[in-house]
């Protein structure tokens, strides 16, 4: 029965995986587990920059709201500068980052980082709707 169950649903192909992996698992458990522990730390490392540049884009704002209380958003969106390459120098712990919900790492540099975290100009936007500092679109 159960090889019937195999070739009808996995085809060929699939119950040559299924007992490939039967055959093999215990090398291939250690290779999982390594991987997993690269991609969790890979994660880690781009969780722990965009934090820092999030809490850097909202210190910035409050100054800037601080120094001209009748500025527009598109003036403080103007005022906003963050030094990416002095982010990934301080707080990054790992040469490598990925999404939680990615399978696939990039090496870090100031290219990827930005794409990652800041992807366009209304994610900061964003931030700062979500902490109080821009008015509300209802």
């Amino acid at each position: 029965m159960e090889s019937i169950w195999l070739k009808v649903f996995l085809g060929k192909t699939g119950q040559v995986i299924i007992w490939f992996v039967d055959k093999y698992y215990l090398f291939l458990l250690p290779l999982v587990f390594i991987y997993g522990i690269f991609i969790t730390l890979s994660s880690l490392n781009l969780k722990r920059i965009r934090k820092n540049v999030f809490l850097e884009i909202i210190i910035q704002a409050i100054d800037a709201i601080k120094s001209d209380f009748n500025i527009s958003n598109l003036q403080i969106l103007d005022k906003i500068n963050i030094d990416w390459e002095k982010f990934i120098n301080r707080y990054s712990f790992f040469p490598f980052i990925t999404s939680s919900n990615n399978l696939w790492v990039c090496k870090i540099n100031i290219i990827n980082v930005r794409e990652a975290i800041l992807p366009d100009k209304n994610k900061i936007f964003e931030i700062l709707e979500e902490n109080g500092l821009l008015p509300t679109k209802e």
